[in-house]
């Protein structure tokens, strides 16, 4: 059995266990996959309560997810990418903030926050600066201060190992979903249109070009165009969280909407409740369109 294949094995048969960690470091030893079973219980196939996990999650995915997986532990990384490539995911495996930087586009980031060249935290906000790309954080770091701040940095989610991979995969199944909103179909608003199932919105027939979350946003407020949507509902819908600490995110983001849309509909503020989308009145006097 080679050296590959004996860590892949352990890690089928075990949750992600970590060794003392001192500091504010993320290194661990090697111990961290084993035979032992975890604390979230023991992962020893690829099947779950219900039947194989591997088949959930293709169906899940119609298309496959590429992850970028940031870890400078090789053996790790190893036995997570061979197990995560069983459930139908693609993945590239970066060992610095350097590597993860000059990588190639990816649909989600799991990132750990010691890095040899750089603190994680660091690296996220860089990520999340330059794109709307899934951030996921791994790490040993379980302080409720560590959470805050790699949140606040622009994460989507924070797991703290040790972990289970069935956790994991929720996790990833979830962020994902941000990403890809499940409800296709045709939405239309005064003369902008939007393709759901593409990911795309069209601005008299041409193409907008949005970020994810622009586009996320878009797909909420149009579905109910005229009825005010709650702040609270956007962030729950968009980013799947309760809370985005006191950045005015969303208000950013609505604020790069309705630039982009203006010519087709006004992103109305209610004060203290939330937006609603409202179709402009066309040139001809004849009343907006409604929800396609």
């Amino acid at each position: 059995m080679t050296r590959f294949e004996e860590c892949e094995g352990a890690f089928r048969m075990a949750t992600l266990t970590t060794g003392p960690v001192t500091g504010s470091s993320d290194q661990v030893s090697n111990d961290q996959v084993s035979n032992d079973q975890g604390a979230n219980g023991q992962v020893s196939n690829d099947q779950g309560a219900n039947g194989p996990v591997t088949d959930r999650s293709r169906h899940h995915h119609e298309t496959t997810a590429k992850l970028l997986l940031v870890d400078d532990d090789c053996r790790l990384a190893m036995a997570l990418s061979a197990a995560l490539q069983r459930r139908g995911y693609e993945v590239v495996h970066a060992r610095t903030a350097a590597e993860a930087l000059a990588g190639t586009a990816c649909d989600l980031v799991l990132l750990d926050l010691g890095l040899p060249d750089g603190d994680g935290v660091d690296l996220c906000r860089t990520l999340r600066s330059r794109s709307d790309v899934g951030i996921i954080i791994v790490t040993a770091r379980g302080e409720q201060r560590d959470r805050v701040l790699g949140l606040e940095a622009g994460a989507d989610d924070y797991i703290v190992k040790p972990f289970g991979l069935l956790e994991l995969q929720a996790r990833l199944q979830a962020v994902l979903r941000r990403y890809r909103p499940h409800a296709g179909g045709r939405l239309s608003v005064g003369s902008l249109q939007i393709d759901v199932d593409r990911h795309q919105a069209y601005l008299a027939g041409k193409p907008l070009e949005l970020t994810r979350k622009e586009f996320h946003l878009l797909v909420v407020l149009a579905r109910t165009p005229g009825i005010v949507v709650a702040r609270q509902r956007l962030v729950t819908e968009v980013w799947q969280t309760e809370w985005l600490g006191k950045s005015r995110t969303l208000d950013v983001h609505i604020a790069t909407l309705r630039a982009k849309i203006e010519q087709a509909a006004a992103v109305e503020s209610v004060r203290g409740v939330g937006y609603r989308l409202v179709a402009r009145q066309p040139a001809t006097g004849q009343p907006p369109s409604g929800q396609g």
